[in-house]
């Protein structure tokens, strides 16, 4: 049975590593290491959580682009 996980809340400006890879279709291994290789632009560790751009996830290039700034 697959686990189903939160739905990506429009207004959030930062996904989850999970919800980031569930909607790239991609590991979560591969986002983290994406991120510890800092190949995610605007991406955050906040103590233990990391928080991956939701545009970067939902690839918003325009967005991510203001967001880096």
């Amino acid at each position: 049975m697959a686990r189903k996980g939160k739905p990506i809340n429009p207004e959030q400006r930062y996904v989850s590593p999970r919800q980031a890879a569930r909607v790239l279709g991609i590991s979560e291994y591969l986002i983290f290491r994406l991120f510890h290789d800092g190949e995610i632009p605007g991406a955050r560790q906040l103590g233990g959580r990391i928080l991956i751009p939701r545009a970067w996830a939902l690839g918003d290039e325009e967005t991510t682009a203001v967001a880096q700034q």
